[in-house]
């Protein structure tokens, strides 16, 4: 495990890295299975996690109206990833950073179950939105999702996601802003 920020961490949050790998089963040359740490191990099981995610947007009637693209996108699979993760409290980790993105454990883990439930057909206050930012207008995108005005137990949870070609360590000049109320 990583502790604190070193340079195999930054690489980590460079490259976006926010999955576990502990412990995870593999087979070894003798057809056994033995325990492997890492991300080796991670990333076979999370993207098996995004295959079972695009199903699930395909299943419930993914479109994308702006664009018209017919297939989910990778930035909008990872972000749904990323809100259903479940944070990961750690021994490296103080008691006022278990609920938050943070250098030892990033999103948290992959938990594909509570992605899927933010899907599904019949979820009246999720939503996602996806969008083409013009450079010369510059004009917002605007996605509302309603709040039942009964429930104060609901999380709000906002990512941003997108996918830029390499270059400039800066692409996207991007800002959220998130207004409640009318």
């Amino acid at each position: 495990m990583i502790r604190g920020v070193s340079r195999y961490a930054v690489y980590l949050v460079e490259k976006k890295k926010f999955l576990t790998g502990v412990n995870r089963t593999g087979v070894s040359d003798d057809s056994r299975y033995l325990y492997l740490p890492g991300t080796s191990m991670a990333t076979p099981l999370v993207a098996g996690c995004c295959v079972a995610v695009r199903e699930c947007l395909l299943k419930n009637g993914y479109k994308d109206e702006v664009d018209s693209i017919k297939t989910p996108t990778a930035s909008l699979i990872k972000t749904l990833i990323i809100n259903g993760a479940v944070p990961i409290a750690g021994q490296y980790m103080a008691d006022h950073v278990r609920k938050e993105t943070n250098p030892h454990s990033g999103f948290g883990r992959v938990n594909v179950v509570e992605t899927i439930a933010m899907i599904g057909p019949n979820k009246a206050f999720t939503g996602y939105g996806i969008s083409v930012i013009n450079e010369i207008t510059e004009e917002p995108f605007v996605i509302q999702i309603p709040v039942p005005p009964s429930d104060n137990s609901l999380t709000l949870k906002l990512t941003m996601a997108y996918a830029h070609l390499p270059g400039a360590s800066l692409c996207n000049d991007l800002n959220l802003v998130v207004v409640a109320g009318d």
